[in-house]
């Protein structure tokens, strides 16, 4: 998958998270496409959607954005580099060098803010 190729999503979403989702996806949907709704799961709540997203960077985007309120069903490829993402980015923004609160490992001290009258 290059990285500017479109990439077709099956996902299923919260449902209140649905209206929202819908809105953003509209903005990284392929032009001339649209969300088609797929059958429902008895039982499952959730609104199952396919949709065709202009890049994968868009498409893992828009999936970490919602993430736990929406969850990719395929392609399969595409969830290994989202969990990989997801991990990078959890362990960028962790905080200290062993993960509690504090600068990351490196980072220049901050300067306190000088107060504004």
């Amino acid at each position: 998958m290059e990285v500017g190729e479109s990439v077709e999503l099956d996902v299923a979403v919260a449902p209140a998270a649905l209206a929202l989702f819908r809105r953003l996806a509209t903005f990284q949907v392929a032009t001339g496409e649209g969300a088609l709704d797929l059958p429902p799961v008895a039982g499952d709540p959730r609104t199952r959607l396919r949709l065709v997203v202009r890049t994968r960077f868009q498409a893992i985007g828009l999936l970490l954005t919602f993430a736990g309120d929406v969850e990719l069903l395929a392609p399969s490829g595409l969830r290994a580099e989202l969990v990989s993402r997801a991990e990078a980015a959890l362990r960028q923004h962790a905080g200290g060098p062993d993960g509690g609160p504090g600068p990351p490992a490196g980072a220049p001290p901050r300067t306190a803010r000088p107060p504004t009258a």
